[in-house]
């Protein structure tokens, strides 16, 4: 088995054990994987689903197998696990394709056949929310699960003190190829976060492997909502990396015309004590010729970038690749709990700016490049540049210059989006700019059918939105589809059809029904459309929002003011529910006060 230190560590963060200071690089996954597989095909049992069947057979292998010891085999179990999710990986985010297809890989557990990938995408789905239709060999998702998630491997020993961790990474790169926010992981997940990072499981760990960690909680604590504990977990992790980090104001130019200096919002970052970076070199640094290109700005007035007063550019210390991590976080932070205007865009921006100043790592970099596309796609001036570099990072997936090796570090401390969903931003920019048609390719290249609708009415060709529907539910029945049949003829049939589909557990069914009857303005009949969706799935703080207006308009005070305040729990950074409960709970105490009266 080729191993490399953790020094040259592909997968982000190891963890530290005496048989774990050394791992795989990726250029062996497959290679592991497919030996591990040949091992394992002995204990396979010949029957039930495959997720039963691998994992009935790492069992077996756990405890009968032919390493010598047991801590042996549950290292060659906890590989296989990562090699597998770092492959999935590859395939749906970094790029490049590899050249062996996961039937290759996994010849002994699944077979390349229609019927297999059929149950391993349902296996998949949550809640009966699908994964996303043209996932890139989902088995190595599955298998990744198995280890980590649906085994119940004794995997959480002192010999893999952060096989815990693997398992959070695990659920979210699968939360991220669903369409919605899953209440189901969500409960799994943090009960994860919460032991990964007790003090017990980090006590082995330094400080880089720390900050990593939490910010990857802040993250996905962002993405479910919990704005607060994920305040906490960047603060901790820019405390372990001992950085001081201000917004402030220098006088520079901003424009080519510009004859006197103004201030201009930057970013200040410095260290509290000694670099971590400097003492620690795990991360190291990425030649920048392997890096996508960062897109000049040519423009008639603004600059490349802003000009400090004496050519200073020096309030940024040099810093490493997980310090650009954390930056990022700290720019998704902003843009997730600020309102959408100027001024955020402008703090987004001293962020970025400070990362893209010095490039140090792929995934970091890509993700710089993509915030500063969406901020700048509302900008008039600066919108053709967003395209231009949004087009080169979709593009830069097949490249094959940059070393997938380079591309895996540090992606669990970057939450950068998969490979579909940076094109779908690509074509909604393109929408925006009117350019319709070329979008519609796009979504139709990536089978997003809700966009793909929306295209063909705005260029009204209605007819042949409800035919390109129809045409997919006879090849596939999804409840995604009827829901999407349902949107275009209005018709309550299909939500039903779509409701039935799923055994009752489609919280998009409901949803849409719910929304269909809020149009039509029979607010009694929305109510038990909105209450089931959201029994499914919490998730939803609009769903929320419509139930309390649906609510306020029906009468039903208490259960509209139930319901904002459960959407503002969800986003407290929204006005409108929180307003809306605030009037509500006043007429409340005023019918309460009312009714004392009339009684007394």
């Amino acid at each position: 088995m080729s191993c490399i230190t953790a020094e040259n560590n592909v997968g982000g963060i190891l963890p530290r054990s005496q048989f774990d200071e050394e791992l795989v690089a990726s250029e062996d996954y497959s290679n592991l994987l497919l030996k591990f597989c040949q091992r394992l095909q002995c204990h396979l049992p010949l029957e039930g689903n495959i997720s039963a069947r691998i994992s009935h057979g790492l069992k077996h292998y756990l405890e009968t197998g032919e390493l010598v010891s047991k801590s042996e085999r549950t290292q060659d179990v906890y590989q296989a696990g990562v090699a597998a999710l770092q492959l999935f990986i590859q395939c749906n985010w970094t790029g490049p394709p590899p050249g062996a297809a996961a039937s290759d890989n996994l010849h002994a557990l699944f077979t390349s056949t229609d019927k297999d990938k059929a149950e391993v995408m349902m296996l998949l789905s949550v809640d009966a929310e699908p994964v996303y239709e043209l996932l890139q060999y989902p088995e190595y998702l599955l298998f990744a699960r198995v280890v980590f998630i649906d085994s119940c491997l004794d995997l959480h020993t002192e010999h893999i003190q952060l096989c815990n961790w693997w398992a959070v990474r695990c659920l979210w790169v699968h939360q991220q190829v669903l369409d919605e926010r899953s209440a189901t992981l969500s409960k799994q997940l943090m009960p994860l976060i919460e032991r990964g990072l007790s003090r017990d499981a980090l006590q082995n760990s330094d400080n880089q492997r720390q900050a990593a960690l939490y910010i990857e909680a802040g993250y996905i604590c962002l993405y479910y909502f919990q704005y607060d504990q994920a305040r906490q977990n960047l603060t901790t992790a820019t405390n372990l990396l001992g950085l001081d980090i201000k917004l402030t104001g220098m006088p520079g130019k901003r424009t080519k015309f510009q004859t006197f200096d103004v201030s201009q919002l930057i970013l200040k970052v410095g260290y509290t004590g000694t670099s971590i970076a400097e003492e620690n070199k795990l991360y190291p640094e990425l030649d920048s010729k392997l890096l996508p290109r960062d897109v000049c700005l040519e423009d008639d007035t603004l600059l490349n970038q802003l000009q400090l007063t004496d050519g200073t550019q020096s309030l940024v210390t040099i810093l490493s690749g997980l310090e650009h991590a954390l930056l990022l976080a700290l720019c998704v932070q902003v843009q997730k709990t600020s309102p959408v205007d100027n001024l955020a865009s402008e703090e987004i921006g001293a962020y970025i700016s400070c990362v893209l100043s010095s490039p140090k790592c792929w995934a970091t970099h890509m993700m710089a490049l993509l915030l500063r596309s969406q901020i700048e796609s509302n900008s008039r001036r600066k919108v053709e540049r967003s395209m231009l570099q949004m087009q080169m990072l979709t593009d830069f997936y097949s490249e094959t210059a940059c070393p997938v090796s380079d591309r895996l570090r540090l992606f669990h401390a970057v939450c950068l989006p998969p490979r579909w969903a940076i094109e779908k931003e690509l074509a909604d920019l393109l929408v925006k700019l009117g350019v319709v048609s070329s979008a519609l390719e796009t979504y139709t290249r990536w089978q997003l059918w809700n966009e793909v609708i929306t295209c063909l009415q705005m260029l009204g060709r209605r007819e042949h939105a409800e035919k390109v529907v129809r045409e997919q539910l006879a090849i596939h029945e999804t409840p995604s589809l009827w829901c999407i049949l349902g949107d275009i003829t209005r018709d309550k049939q299909y939500y039903d059809k779509a409701w039935e589909l799923s055994g009752h557990k489609s919280a998009r069914a409901q949803r849409s029904l719910g929304y269909l009857y809020l149009a039509l303005k029979e607010y009694k009949e929305c109510l038990p459309c909105f209450q089931r969706s959201v029994e499914i799935n919490p998730l939803q703080s609009s769903v929320w929002f419509s139930l309390g207006c649906a609510g306020l308009f029906s009468g039903e005070l208490e259960l509209a003011a139930h319901s904002f305040r459960k959407c503002v729990g969800l986003d407290p950074e929204i006005q409108s529910p929180q307003n809306s409960a605030g009037i509500i709970t006043v007429k409340l105490r005023k019918l309460e006060s009312l009714g004392k009266l009339s009684c007394g």
